[in-house]
């Protein structure tokens, strides 16, 4: 129901990342995701590589990162060619200019640096920190009647389902084909096979739904163990970043 292969993160290096508290490292996350938006080019075309040196540099194999990223070349070149196209700044709608090429390089290497920061917080948090940092962040919920006791259940369930969910599709599309003798049909067929997919994987969603009530509901987690909040050396840390962020903004 539940693969430990649906999230099994890697490991880092650097001690002082792993040993932070999962609240500050959530937080720590989300001010980095922001920045990569928020600093001024041509920054981002500095930070993109920076950050996937500082994951190659964690443990992670450069060849993985790059065989990660080939199936995004082509919606990377349609990003870089939109906004060539219509950048009006420099050239009339339609006509291609230089400072469309640069706003869409530097587009993609905000892209980039977000999905690389979320990449080395999910190396350095596993599924029970991730957890219990949702669970200190959204106290302030709790009068109000949220329940955040059972976050972890829920993210293993999604973490877990969502992997199988994509390969029976891909199963059921290769069965389609391959009764069709492995030709591949124009894009108006693709799309209209592709629309066939949603029953069959919609009723296995809610089969597993029905077999995981089942395994689960005398097994439910106990309350996260992060109650106690990072230390004030941490709070002042995310404070700083919140602080340079609201500094961005306002320049």
């Amino acid at each position: 129901m539940m693969p430990a292969a649906a999230f099994s993160g890697g490991r880092i290096r650097n001690r002082r990342v792993l040993n932070l508290h999962p609240a500050t490292k959530l937080g720590a996350c989300v001010l980095a995701v922001a920045g990569c938006f928020l600093v001024p080019a041509p920054l981002p075309l500095l930070l993109a590589p920076a950050l996937a040196g500082a994951l190659v540099f964690a443990g992670v194999d450069a060849g993985h990162l790059v065989r990660t990223a080939r199936p995004w070349w082509p919606v990377a070149l349609l990003v870089v060619l939109v906004h060539t196209l219509t950048t009006v700044e420099a050239a009339p709608l339609g006509h291609p200019s230089w400072l469309g090429v640069g706003n869409g390089l530097l587009a993609l290497a905000r892209v980039s640096a977000s999905v690389l920061c979320l990449a080395y917080f999910f190396l350095a948090t596993p599924l029970g920190e991730l957890s219990d940092s949702l669970h200190w962040w959204l106290r302030p919920l709790r009068p109000l009647g949220a329940n955040t006791t059972y976050l972890g259940l829920v993210l293993a369930v999604a973490l877990g389902t969502a992997p199988q969910v994509l390969a029976e599709g891909r199963r059921i599309d290769a069965v389609v084909r391959l009764r069709r003798g492995g030709t591949v049909s124009r894009w108006p067929s693709r799309l209209i096979d592709l629309g066939y997919l949603v029953v069959p994987l919609l009723e296995s969603v809610f089969r597993r739904a029905d077999g995981l009530t089942l395994s689960v509901r005398r097994r439910l987690p106990v309350a996260p163990s992060a109650a106690a909040g990072p230390p004030w050396r941490q709070r002042i840390g995310l404070l700083t970043g919140v602080a340079a962020l609201v500094c961005l903004v306002l320049i």
